[in-house]
């Protein structure tokens, strides 16, 4: 049964968040650990998919009041990792996307890791 738990970088999920591509990408040696670090004076929502007590995805909802899209309110979605599974995907990315609406965002960008350059 697929889990989506949200969370913001004040709980110690994020952590997890953080660590987690390292495990899901173990044994790839074109791997390299991102730097993703706190997306300061940003509004962000980090959101873990679980099955059980395994971790099989992650995703980020971040809301920068500065940025519009033909004079909308827009959202960004990044620092998305997912095993190979459809399904877990798709609610991932619902999951972002319902987060942004909540908020006020009609348009949404991605995926953003930090910058366009990530």
């Amino acid at each position: 049964m697929i889990n989506i738990q949200g969370f913001d970088s004040f709980s110690p999920m994020w952590e997890v968040f953080q660590e987690w591509p390292a495990t899901l990408y173990k044994g790839d040696p074109y791997f390299r650990p991102s730097r993703d670090g706190l997306l300061s004076g940003l509004d962000v929502r980090y959101f873990l998919a679980t099955n059980g007590a395994d971790i099989i995805g992650r995703v980020a909802a971040i809301i920068n009041p500065a940025l519009s899209w033909k004079g909308k309110e827009t959202g960004l979605v990044g620092l998305y990792e997912c095993i190979d599974d459809t399904a877990v995907s798709q609610k991932l990315i619902h999951a972002a996307l319902a987060h942004l609406a909540a908020h006020g965002c009609h348009y949404c960008l991605g995926p953003l890791n930090g910058s366009t350059w990530h």
